[in-house]
């Protein structure tokens, strides 16, 4: 069941890219060139001072969060993004340092062909957990459900050791693909080269990451949800959070 839903979205989301590619403006303002550039390189700077915390040997956390951030309206978004937070990385939970995984489009027009198939360079985006909940919930009234990772140290240290040799070399993480090497094979992958024990039908959509880990017990907890900026009756409210906690006492997942 969950092959045939993998291949009905890959064909759908195929043929829309497609279109997008088709009927895409021939013709670019370089003003707007200019300007997309100029964001790129300053985003990508940020990043880069982001991942020197992560990559020092100081670095700090006390636990996993996985993150799953509703779905968007444009194409790409439909069926929402998935994060890593590591709770006590910073002096507040909203300044944590939180992983994604994106494809480095370092060109203005996506390629949708090399999106697809393979072409544009893994980047492991790191920023303060507040940047995430400005772009999302704030900018873009999506949700973002937080779920504790019940895993042992040992594993949670084996998931940063390979983040940082993903950081330091982007290629041992293989190229980005929509259809497979995506937000969620990324963080499937991680775990996995983290020796952490998942068995059964890996995950394909954001949703079925949290599905995929419920069932391998690696979240025992309830979520705990920050909506939509529209949901609430001041900004201020969305940015008043609370670390989850673990239901169960620590599994000695070794």
């Amino acid at each position: 069941m969950r092959s045939k839903r993998k291949t009905k979205f890959i064909i759908g989301i195929f043929l829309v890219s497609f279109c997008t590619w088709l009927f895409w403006p021939t013709s670019v303002n370089q003003e707007d060139v200019n300007t997309w550039r100029v964001e790129h390189n300053e985003m990508l700077r940020k990043n880069s001072e982001n991942a020197k915390f992560v990559l020092a040997k100081d670095f700090k956390f006390n636990s996993l969060e996985i993150i799953h951030v509703g779905p968007g309206k444009k194409y790409f978004s439909l069926f929402g993004h998935i994060l890593v937070r590591f709770v006590g990385s910073a002096n507040e939970p909203v300044n944590d340092l939180t992983l994604s995984f994106l494809a480095d489009f370092n060109d203005y027009q996506v390629d949708n062909i090399k999106g697809w198939f393979g072409g544009y360079e893994v980047l492991p985006k790191l920023s303060p957990f507040i940047d995430y909940i400005k772009e999302y919930s704030e900018g873009e009234n999506r949700y973002l459900k937080r779920y504790a990772l019940n895993l042992s140290k040992s594993h949670q240290m084996n998931i940063l050791k390979i983040l940082r040799s993903w950081i330091s070399n982007p290629k041992l993480a293989d190229v980005y693909s929509f259809n497979d090497n995506n937000c969620v094979g990324l963080m499937v992958k991680l775990m996995q080269k983290a020796n952490i024990p998942l068995k059964g039908d890996s995950a394909f959509f954001p949703w079925e990451m949290i599905e995929y880990l419920q069932k391998n017990k690696v979240i025992q907890s309830a979520a705990k949800e920050i909506k939509g900026a529209k949901s609430y009756s001041s900004i201020e409210e969305i940015y008043k959070i609370k670390n989850c906690l673990l239901y169960t006492s620590p599994s000695p997942r070794d």
